[in-house]
């Protein structure tokens, strides 16, 4: 097995070196430390995972590095302060007083050391492969500015992630307060099945509002590009289409027409065997045209004059419509849940003013939207740290260094 990886063969630039990686540091076991014996406290325990817990004591001074060796298999982290890592890790101890321990942070991420993983019957990183990856070592004040930019980069980021988690936070709240008490409401009566709700709104079982209902096509679909889209479970996501993995299939004219989605339909998950996923759903709008359905979804069309399906949608995010899920849908012989036609059909909705409905939604929707913008700003950064690992960490493109 060859110990270098494609980035690390390139021609160095001026100033670098090629050396191994065991000349600049050692990775050492790391210590046991049980849940039971750690006493709380300031300081990170790691496992392969990441952070654990903490504890009154450390083992080792930072700022460091922590590798998975067991269970998350190469994995690296980086401690800015003392820290205990635990026996399925290892920690690097420097052995060059010219390396930056944030820049060697990046460039073992960079590596990615988990296929490093040499054995099928006790999985784990050899660290002696480790030791023998031969990389290019730029110059002390050059890994100073590379380990900056990339720091930078990471900071952005978190912050567009931690914004992100606050607008889903937000969200769930502002749900919440309209689902229950509605727009504008002062008077509310408690249902058995919903909880909280606005006096003038009508509490209704999905059947009085459902125009189709049907469980979708039971044939085998491909990878054949040339087929009809068929949308499965892992097609239903955040409420929206997923088209990362769609499959086709072929079939006669008929078939196609009895299972062809329309504007509006909603998908609902029936079964696969997990509770977590049971109820989820869908909106389907327009895209990917003339798409078809699988058997462990359900379409269901509705009754538009009554409710809109994006009142629908929102609702189905809901803690009350989650416990109705398992009320209705209840586990099988072997224990998996399953939610057919008829238990859908018995599951209950509140129903405001048609134009109610569509403020609420309007609002939800404009939270919607600031969450996708700060989750597409989060993958652009993403992409811009990858592309910047790639240059600096190899050498392709040189810093400037003051």
């Amino acid at each position: 097995m060859t110990s270098t990886t494609y980035q690390d063969k390139i021609d160095l630039p001026n100033g670098w070196k090629r050396v191994p990686l065991g000349t600049l540091f050692n990775l050492e076991y790391g210590r046991s430390l049980s849940e039971k014996e750690r006493k709380f406290g300031r300081f990170p325990v790691y496992g392969s995972s990441g952070i654990l817990g903490y504890h009154d004591n450390a083992l080792i001074a930072g700022p460091g590095l922590v590798v998975g060796r067991k269970g998350t298999i190469g994995s690296v982290f980086y401690s800015e302060e003392k820290f205990w890592p635990i026996d399925t890790t290892y920690y690097a101890q420097l052995l060059n007083e010219n390396v930056e321990v944030k820049w060697l942070f990046y460039k073992l991420t960079h590596l990615n050391l988990s296929k490093l993983n040499m054995s099928d019957v006790v999985p784990g990183l050899k660290r002696e492969l480790v030791h023998s990856m031969e990389i290019g070592f730029p110059p002390l004040l050059e890994q100073h500015r590379i380990a900056t930019i990339l720091t930078t980069v990471d900071d952005a980021i978190q912050r567009s992630r931690q914004a992100a988690r606050e607008t889903e936070q937000l969200k769930v709240g502002v749900m919440q307060e309209l689902m229950t008490k509605g727009i504008g409401h002062t008077e509310f009566r408690e249902d058995p099945d919903v909880g909280t709700v606005p006096k003038e709104w009508e509490v209704v079982r999905f059947k009085s509002i459902i125009e189709l209902i049907q469980y979708g096509l039971s044939y085998r679909c491909d990878d054949n590009y040339h087929g009809t889209p068929v949308l499965r479970i892992p097609n239903i996501v955040n409420g929206s289409i997923d088209t990362t993995d769609l499959k086709y299939i072929s079939l006669n004219a008929d078939e196609i027409n009895k299972y062809t989605l329309h504007s509006g339909d909603l998908l609902f998950v029936r079964t696969n065997g997990q509770k977590n996923l049971l109820g989820r759903c869908a909106l389907f709008k327009e895209y990917p045209k003339g798409s078809l359905f699988a058997s462990y979804l359900i379409r269901v069309k509705i009754k538009c004059d009554v409710i809109s399906p994006e009142f629908i949608l929102y609702y189905t995010k809901m803690d009350n419509f989650r416990n109705l899920i398992e009320k209705y849908a209840g586990g099988a012989a072997d224990g998996k849940f399953n939610l057919n036609t008829e238990s859908l059909k018995s599951l209950v909705i509140p129903i405001p003013s048609k134009s109610e409905q569509k403020q609420i939604v309007e609002i939800l929707d404009a939270v919607d939207r600031k969450l996708s913008l700060q989750r597409q700003r989060t993958a652009h950064y993403e992409k811009i740290k990858q592309g910047l690992m790639n240059d600096l960490l190899t050498g392709r493109k040189r810093v400037k260094v003051a």
